[in-house]
């Protein structure tokens, strides 16, 4: 890392006008070379009568050149296919499909279901293998509120 300073009287250069104020950490200025300025850092600027800019910037250390690349990484987003069937005795079953999305509630006849969250198995394991039933009977029992 290295600093480079310039003070300014008020006025003269780019300390004129709001002088500090309209300084942001990528203000370039004529007060420091070419090459202070393109080079990643910041610039500052404390103010008094007059102005003191200063730029912290990061110096080359060899003359190799890096690129920076990166890869896109595969993502998921995981889409919930349920199948509710509603039995109450005495009537006609009901049945619905629903698409369950992480964090988004879903509702259907007084029924709100929500998927709280999910983990995601690493890529190498055999999901048919771990989870092999086709059908899963879901009974919900009602609530009971207690007699005051």
């Amino acid at each position: 890392m290295a600093v480079t300073s310039s003070k300014r009287c008020s006025a003269v250069g780019s300390c004129s006008g709001n002088k500090c104020a309209d300084i942001t950490i990528d203000t370039k200025l004529s007060e420091f070379e070419k090459h202070v300025n393109d080079a990643s850092g910041f610039t500052y600027c404390t103010e008094s009568c007059e102005c003191l800019f200063y730029r912290t910037y990061a110096r080359s250390t060899s003359e190799k050149i890096y690129e920076v690349f990166s890869c896109p990484c595969p993502s998921w987003e995981y889409l919930f296919e349920v199948i509710i069937n509603i039995r109450i005795t005495g009537k006609e079953s009901e049945q619905h499909t629903a698409h369950l999305i992480v964090g988004l509630p879903f509702e259907w006849n007084r029924l709100k279901l929500t998927l709280i969250a999910i983990s995601q198995l690493p890529i190498h394991f055999s999901l048919p293998h771990l989870f092999p039933m086709k059908n899963v009977l879901l009974r919900l029992m009602p609530q009971h509120k207690d007699k005051q």
